[in-house]
């Protein structure tokens, strides 16, 4: 991910199903992300906080279905543990690029399932007008 990302430049992120904080945590690392974690289990944010992985200023209690922010509120979106929680795909993708802004980076990594196929994930990107910018083994990162 940090080829697509301008060294020089600041990302509103949102990360969705924080959980406890894991993977906020070493999002962290990176100097240019502003990182809002959003988690629905209020116990998984305190966890999280506890020890020190999402900062208190950084954690929001709320769910990916309907995300608690304004249109185009964000430059990044990404969620490591999100793919096996989504009940409904279109909601996802609705949300994500409802609270991206133009030309804003969303971010899947990827769990291979029988459930999971990356040809499915890439309808959905062009269904909701996301060019896939990257693929990997892993991941698929779109632009909006």
């Amino acid at each position: 991910m940090s080829q697509e990302l301008d060294p020089s430049r600041l990302y509103k992120t949102l990360e969705v199903g924080a959980g406890t904080g894991i993977s906020t945590n070493r999002l962290n690392e990176l100097s240019n992300l502003i990182i809002t974690a959003l988690e629905k289990k209020k116990d998984f944010l305190k966890y999280a906080i506890k020890n020190g992985r999402i900062k208190e200023t950084q954690a929001v209690i709320g769910d990916f279905n309907h995300i608690p922010f304004d249109n185009e509120t964000f430059d990044l979106y990404t969620g490591i543990a999100i793919l096996n929680q989504r009940k409904d795909k279109n909601i996802f993708y609705k949300e994500a690029t409802r609270v991206l802004k133009k030309d804003g980076l969303l971010f899947i990594p990827w769990v291979k399932t029988k459930a999971n196929s990356i040809e499915k994930e890439k309808s959905f990107f062009q269904q909701f007008a996301i060019d896939v910018i990257r693929e990997g083994d892993w991941f698929l990162i779109g632009k909006k």
